[in-house]
């Protein structure tokens, strides 16, 4: 997987507003009717990704689907610890993540975005859904300076992203 600095000139103009938006993709898509959560599936994991070191983690896989269509194909991981429990049952349950990361009363702070335009992602989405990767998204949630969640977003190219 190559990651990049987010830089929006390799994208075509209808899925600017929604790549390059540091708010819930969930929330956006809600707004304009016709959301639901197609799939979501809960596990224990080991991520070396944050903190570079390895940690046990929760991973979260959801598929986002608008009107009856998969748009996203999401996946999220959390350090599994007693200090991060209260959270993990959060992500374990089928609501959106957006519900409840963009809290204020839990102060998560968003890092800049990383974009991949490498087709490495295909096989794992099509494990989901039969459809091909556009762009994914990566980005850390952080509370107090330290990454506390890592949320990746993969766009589906079939999907009819718009401008609001």
């Amino acid at each position: 997987m190559l990651w990049q600095p987010a830089c929006d000139d390799h994208l075509p103009n209808r899925l600017k507003t929604w790549v390059s938006d540091p708010g819930s993709t969930c929330s956006k898509l809600k707004a304009q009717g016709g959301f639901e959560l197609m799939f979501c599936e809960c596990k224990a994991s080991v991520l070396s990704d944050l903190n570079r070191f390895k940690h046990p983690a929760f991973e979260r896989t959801v598929v986002l689907s608008y009107q009856n269509q998969p748009w996203m194909v999401a996946q999220s991981w959390m350090i599994n610890s007693n200090e991060h429990a209260h959270w993990i049952k959060r992500l374990a349950s089928h609501e959106p993540l957006g519900d409840w990361i963009y809290d204020p009363q839990w102060q998560f702070k968003r890092t800049d975005f990383e974009w991949s335009f490498d087709d490495s992602w295909g096989d794992w989405v099509r494990s989901y859904v039969d459809v091909k990767a556009w762009v994914a998204r990566r980005s850390y949630f952080q509370q107090s300076g330290y990454d506390k969640l890592c949320l990746i977003e993969v766009f589906l190219e079939h999907a009819q992203w718009h401008e609001d």
